[in-house]
């Protein structure tokens, strides 16, 4: 017996990760809610395929975080690369400063990683001296 599932178009082909940007049909300050989460699971699929997405109050994707391996920059960098390596081919960061955990968005509630390295339109959470999740931003 046979059971077919549709996914995501983003589930099946690992898009590329683009700074300002976001990840194949998902664009930050673009993407509404409404339209990504289309049927009943896909938020779920999203999750489990190492995916977050985090809507701001006007249903806009303001934040999409990589935690999967599987989806690589359009500079080659993923999830488990070094932070020497983002360093390289990045160069020297905009900022570098601890991720803030926040509910709301002006209750901080706690740190996430080491140290964040932040460049224009996307941010590398670095624990233990490895890219542990990726951020893009608008």
């Amino acid at each position: 017996m046979f059971c077919l599932l549709t996914l995501p178009a983003i589930a099946a082909d690992r898009c590329t990760i683009v700074a300002g940007q976001g990840c194949g049909e998902l664009r930050v300050g673009k993407s509404k809610q409404s339209d990504v989460f289309r049927s009943d699971g896909d938020e779920k699929r999203y999750h489990d395929d190492g995916l977050d997405l985090n809507f701001g109050k006007d249903g806009v994707l303001g934040t999409l975080v990589i935690g999967n391996s599987a989806y690589r920059t359009n500079l080659g960098l993923a999830v488990g690369d070094d932070e020497e390596k983002v360093r390289r081919v990045y160069g020297i960061p905009q900022k570098v400063e601890r991720f803030t955990l926040s509910k709301g968005e002006n209750e901080p509630i706690g740190f996430v990683g080491d140290r964040t390295l932040e460049y224009p339109g996307i941010g590398f959470i670095i624990v233990k001296k490895k890219v542990w999740l990726i951020l893009v931003i608008p």
